[in-house]
């Protein structure tokens, strides 16, 4: 393997983690429509892409697939890949422009990705709006730093995305094709919103080089990042490093949802991120243990001139897939999902949707004019479970 890379790995674990001068974060922004209209002239103008993280597997799902195969929706059931795709084909319809994503696959699960979105005809999304990119690998260390006999290896985590992105030489035909704002979400968040307006108007009219998306923690003990300020520098904070005195100080979770430039997109691509460590089983039937390797994508905030917190009502935006039972599961999202497309539904309507189960198309999301004069006032047959746009 790289020498270089070997020897920065032996570095990080050595590294201890120390978080001098923490504070809270106290400067933070609200949706507004001064924001969400600077945001829908650039999505409009086709300035914005979205990269999709979606490289994991469904292990912890108990699910033998890829993540993104999983089928999410209470009605329908649709895929998370579908959903998104579905999403972006609404968006590219709503503003006029045939809108851009990509997915950042790894090598478990990149040839079955690219083969199902092959399949489904790509839910109707137009051959140069879909790409694919892969993450690399990080080979395991032992106790003595070494790596073991036949490298197992494990994914190299979201902080090297841009090198990545720009290895498959996506990042130079974005460019081209006149993106400069990249919005990132992730593939097991079905309530993300891949083309986000009031984050890329933020982006936009206060200069930053970064935007993030969060939301009001419920517990202290939530596994998630934490935003704080560190040494007056925006940052997060893994939960698993966040000292147990400061948890309960920092009010504000990382959901993984960003706005950037393109240009601070590129400066990224040469950049260390710092490698985070974990000691964990070499697979999840192993009974070795040994030290693993990741970047993660929030670092890139060390490296900023400018960055900015917008917070969100979490129902609005966040209901990660992760377990197979209890919190974070297809129980808890699907519900999650329902109740979103319920408000969604009777703000266009005007009334209130008692329909159950329900499921909106996606069109719902991002509606055409055409789709409010239809919809505005209109009583909605409750014997509906799926609501088609047209």
């Amino acid at each position: 393997m790289d020498k270089a890379l070997l020897e920065r790995m032996r570095a990080a674990l050595k590294v201890k983690k120390e978080f001098p001068s923490l504070k809270q974060v106290s400067s933070l922004l609200q949706p507004s429509q001064e924001y969400a209209s600077k945001g829908h002239k650039a999505i409009k103008e086709g300035k914005v892409g979205t990269i999709i993280l979606a490289g994991g597997m469904g292990t912890r799902l108990k699910f033998p697939h890829p993540k993104g195969f999983y089928p999410i929706t209470l009605v329908r059931h649709k895929t998370l890949y579908q959903l998104v795709a579905e999403k972006t084909h609404a968006a590219s319809k709503a503003y006029g422009v045939d809108l851009k994503i990509a997915f950042m696959t790894s090598p478990q699960n990149d040839k079955d990705t690219v083969d199902y979105f092959k399949e489904k005809g790509r839910f109707g999304l137009k051959e140069e709006q879909l790409s694919f990119f892969m993450q690399e690998e990080l080979p395991f260390l032992d106790d003595k730093g070494e790596p073991f006999s036949g490298e197992p290896k494990g994914p190299d985590g979201n902080g090297r995305v841009f090198e990545h992105f720009k290895k498959s030489g996506l990042l130079e035909k974005w460019e081209k094709s006149g993106i400069e704002y990249i919005n990132i979400i992730l593939i097991d968040n079905p309530l993300a919103e891949p083309f986000d307006a009031n984050l890329i108007g933020a982006l936009i009219k206060d200069q930053n080089d970064v935007m993030v998306k969060a939301v009001k923690k419920e517990t202290s003990e939530e596994k998630t990042g934490t935003l704080v300020l560190a040494n007056d520098r925006l940052k997060v904070i893994e939960y698993t490093e966040l000292p147990e005195n400061e948890r309960g100080k920092h009010l504000y979770a990382n959901i993984s949802l960003f706005a950037l430039t393109l240009s601070f997109a590129k400066k990224l691509v040469d950049q260390h991120l710092p490698l985070h460590v974990a000691y964990k089983p070499l697979t999840p039937q192993s009974t070795i243990n040994g030290y693993k390797f990741e970047t993660f994508i929030f670092d890139l905030l060390d490296y900023t001139n400018k960055a900015e917190v917008m917070v969100f009502d979490k129902d609005a935006c966040f209901a990660p897939l992760k377990n197979s039972i209890g919190p974070d599961s297809p129980t808890t999202v699907q519900h999650a999902l329902e109740q979103h497309d319920r408000k969604t539904l009777s703000e266009i309507t005007g009334h209130r949707i008692l329909n159950q189960p329900l499921e909106l198309d996606p069109a719902f999301y991002y509606p055409t004019q055409k789709l409010l004069s239809q919809w505005t006032g209109k009583n909605v047959d409750e014997s509906l479970h799926y609501i088609i746009a047209e």
